[in-house]
């Protein structure tokens, strides 16, 4: 637990969304801050008091220029009204820290700047703050320095072919250099703690910022190395998305609301990085925020083909333990078809799953001595609508046979949009309980095979000869489980809680398993997220002892429709009942 005996260095902490959090640690644990910044702190003239607007401190800039027999430029004028706003931000954030019980002094000095920084941080009378007000005086307060939180850094934006080695330079430099400067003034032996502010871009990618992405990921894979190698410190690398606040404009507000990337309320944030500090096992790198899509291209007109491949294994899909049928893995079937998304996705980065038509279950994948070597996918364009931006594309998984002839596995009609229309709610739901049974009792008895990550049924609130309606959570299953299928627009985990509803009427109403075939078609509004309690309404339209056909909802508790499945049919089979006993023990 950080203590008021704590000392951080911090890099970039005097302003922005970096001091927020170093006024919610003071408040928080009562503790020390060396603030560095490259602006030097000095005393305001006397014309420019406090409270001051921006038009008439500017009128005052260029009457003090043109009195010293100066020509007012504007450049010139903005540089000295942006040195002076900067200096009441730093003087502020002193202020602020004082108030909430911390401690803090400003350091000037370039944070990728080693020596400069080493020198900086030699015993020196503290800097005077603007109209003497708070701070943090005498030496013999400093003390060891036992955290540092990185938050320094710089931007250039611009696509990677119009970039410069200067551009790549300016931003790698606080980035990359500031740490290796941080690390060389406060080596990791000697810390408690150790807090890098990277972002989503790092993690996602983002148009515009190869350099930044780079800086970031390269700090993400220094915290993991760092925390192997000093198991004492606690290090941590938070990914931020884009805040409110910070280098966030009104524009990129707005342009981040088109992509659908919430900002970070500043509260909120620091909130976050407050938790991860107390938290018992925080992990190393923290994703926070909504998923950073890039923006969706323009569509031409041009129809285009691709063919991938993947090699699967059971090594790499952790989840597929959970998924036996006897003694065999099978793919279920919404991974099958996530892949399909997933990789139409990929061709068309930012557009939203709309639809997934026309998904049938050819000849499923089991992990058998027939397991293919590869798996062939093939997507091929056949429709663009520039003006509503949509595609679509049909896709196909594949293998060949020992004897290279071919064996095709699923087939589906994928649709992406550059927008989805709000979710309509579900008419008549009921949610009352009748002749209710617990989810536990479904995996025991064999009319669920599923192992524990795929577990998701928790009750069964109704079910009759006209359908059925469950509640149902998945908690979190990490990148590892997930393996070469982790989710996304399409939770495969999450979804396949909707066949799972099949086998249970099945059970109740033939006393026989299912398998899944495939559905007419699928209208996605909202992923379905993991650890969040969703609703599946079932509606049979036919059934006999050979099939079911039927609609499948997942909403809320509201009727919020997230994913709506028409025409899904299952295969009804009294031989599987052995190997489903089997599974479920």
């Amino acid at each position: 637990m950080v203590s008021q005996d704590d000392l951080f260095l911090v890099s970039g902490g005097a302003r922005g969304i970096t001091a927020a959090c170093v006024v919610g640690m003071a408040r928080r644990f009562g503790c020390g801050f060396v603030l560095l910044g490259r602006t030097p702190l000095v005393p305001p003239p006397d014309w420019a008091e406090p409270g001051i607007d921006d038009a008439a401190l500017k009128q005052r800039i260029a009457a003090t220029i043109t009195a010293r027999g100066e020509r007012p430029l504007p450049a010139t004028i903005q540089r000295a009204w942006r040195d002076l706003r900067a200096c009441e931000e730093i003087a502020a954030t002193l202020r602020s820290v004082t108030e909430a019980g911390g401690r803090a002094r400003y350091v000037c000095a370039d944070v990728a700047d080693e020596a400069g920084l080493r020198a900086a941080l030699q015993p020196s009378p503290p800097a005077p703050l603007p109209h003497g007000e708070g701070g943090w005086g005498g030496e013999g307060a400093l003390g060891p320095i036992t955290g540092i939180i990185h938050g320094a850094g710089a931007l250039a934006d611009r696509r990677i072919e119009q970039k410069t080695g200067a551009d790549f330079d300016a931003v790698l430099g606080p980035k990359i250099g500031g740490l290796r400067s941080l690390l060389a003034v406060a080596p990791p032996d000697g810390l408690r703690y150790l807090v890098i502010f990277s972002s989503g871009a790092g993690f996602y990618g983002n148009l515009g910022q190869s350099d930044y992405a780079i800086a970031n990921e390269i700090l993400n894979k220094a915290a993991h190395q760092l925390q192997r190698d000093h198991p004492a410190c606690r290090v941590l690398s938070l990914n931020w998305g884009p805040w409110d606040g910070g280098m966030v404009t009104p524009a990129l507000k707005a342009m981040f609301a088109q992509r659908q990337i919430d900002v970070i309320p500043v509260d909120g944030g620091v909130e976050v990085l407050l938790t991860a500090l107390t938290a018992e096992r925080p992990g190393v790198q923290l994703v926070v925020g909504s998923p950073m899509r890039p923006a969706p291209a323009p569509l031409n007109s041009e129809l285009h083909s691709q063919r991938s491949r993947r090699q699967l294994n059971l090594a790499q899909n952790l989840f597929l333990a959970d998924h036996m049928i006897g003694v065999h893995a099978v793919l279920p079937a919404t991974a099958a078809a996530s892949w399909m998304i997933a990789a139409c996705q990929q061709l068309h980065p930012g557009y939203r799953l709309r639809r997934c038509d026309g998904f049938q279950v050819l000849k499923g994948v089991v992990f058998d001595e027939q397991l293919a070597d590869h798996y062939r996918l093939d997507l091929t364009e056949t429709a663009k609508d520039e003006p509503q931006g949509i595609v679509r594309l049909d896709a196909l998984i594949s293998s060949s046979t020992a004897a290279g002839r071919p064996r095709y596995h699923y087939r589906a009609t994928v649709e992406l949009d550059r927008t989805l229309p709000d979710p309509p709610t579900l008419a008549g739901i009921d949610l009352s309980e009748r002749d209710a049974r617990d989810g536990d009792a479904l995996y025991r008895d064999g009319t669920l095979f599923h192992g524990p990550s795929l577990r998701s049924i928790e009750r069964v609130l109704r079910l009759d000869s006209s359908g059925l309606t469950l509640r149902y959570a998945l908690p979190t299953l990490s990148a590892e489980a997930q393996g070469q299928f982790p989710a996304g627009d399409f939770n495969p985990f999450m979804a396949d809680a909707l066949f799972q509803a099949c086998l249970i009427w099945v059970r109740r109403t033939y006393d026989a398993a299912s398998l899944p075939l495939g559905w007419a078609s699928a209208e996605h509004y909202l992923p379905l997220a993991f650890a969040t309690p969703t609703y599946l309404t079932l509606v049979v339209r036919e059934s006999n002892e050979q099939r079911l056909v039927a609609d499948i909802a997942a909403h809320d508790a509201a009727g919020r429709v997230a994913l709506q499945l028409r025409g899904v049919e299952v295969a009804v089979s009294r031989q599987l009942d052995r190997l489903f006993a089997s599974a479920s023990r």
